[in-house]
């Protein structure tokens, strides 16, 4: 995906390998556990800062899927309650693809029954293995009980934050948009919908995007197959981005 906008878009993009992910010598045990307060407050601060000293006059912008998504707008609700405003400030718009709101009575009941069958086996086996269920890979369990918060209670309940950042999302004056694609299994149009309503509306874009939309080798794909696959062919995607990107240097 990166190569594929470098090459084709000419932007400079800068990836994030979370701990537990890609090369990292960590990983998720029932003795290695860690979850979003150590990611927003430590990982993310940290790569962002080096990004900065790289380009420091450039605009940036986040971009996360699914669950990236969400963490890129608990860490903007992060700097802003911790006043990390030289961090914040740097940072133009936050854009989040296939990130759903997971609350049950959105999402569907389905999660609600699922999250208690991992409670189960996190309570067991000390972590969450993914392969078992078929969704998420290994995880840590503090990660999946602040995944579950918003499952159960319809906001997030971030375990090692004293702040409410759920509750701090509305206060994020950054420029947000919102991505579906097509009829994502995952992450359903109206649970990105439920997501985005969590943000400032005035500050928010929902983009409805149907398989059609990202070309034509995604009209055969399935449901549960588009959510992780527009990576591989990311540019119909991206030109919706700069799109949006565009719209904010006309309007200035």
């Amino acid at each position: 995906m990166s190569r594929q906008l470098v090459r084709n878009k000419g932007w400079i993009v800068a990836l994030t390998e979370h701990r537990g992910m890609g090369s990292s010598s960590e990983r998720p045990n029932k003795n290695s556990d860690w979850g979003y307060y150590k990611l927003i407050s430590v990982e993310m601060p940290a790569y962002l800062q080096t990004v900065v000293s790289f380009y420091p006059e450039n605009k940036i912008y986040l971009l996360g899927h699914s669950l990236g998504g969400q963490l890129n707008t608990l860490f903007l609700s992060h700097l802003l309650l911790t006043a990390n405003r030289e961090l914040y400030d740097r940072i133009s718009g936050s854009i989040q693809v296939g990130s759903p709101n997971l609350y049950y009575r959105i999402y569907s009941f389905r999660i609600l029954i699922y999250s208690f069958l991992m409670m189960i086996y996190i309570f067991l086996f000390g972590y969450y293995d993914g392969k078992l269920f078929g969704f998420g890979g290994v995880q840590p369990k503090m990660m999946m009980y602040d995944w579950m918060s918003i499952v159960h209670h319809g906001k997030w309940t971030i375990n090692g934050s004293s702040h409410d950042l759920d509750g701090g999302l509305k206060n994020i004056d950054k420029r947000m948009l919102f991505i579906t694609l097509g009829k994502d299994y995952y992450a359903p149009p109206r649970t990105v919908q439920g997501f985005m309503e969590k943000c400032r509306p005035e500050n928010s874009s929902l983009l409805l995007l149907n398989k059609e939309d990202l070309g034509p080798e995604f009209v055969n794909y399935t449901p549960k197959l588009l959510h992780f696959r527009w990576v591989k062919n990311p540019t119909k995607l991206a030109d919706y981005i700069e799109a949006w990107m565009h719209q904010e240097d006309n309007e200035s």
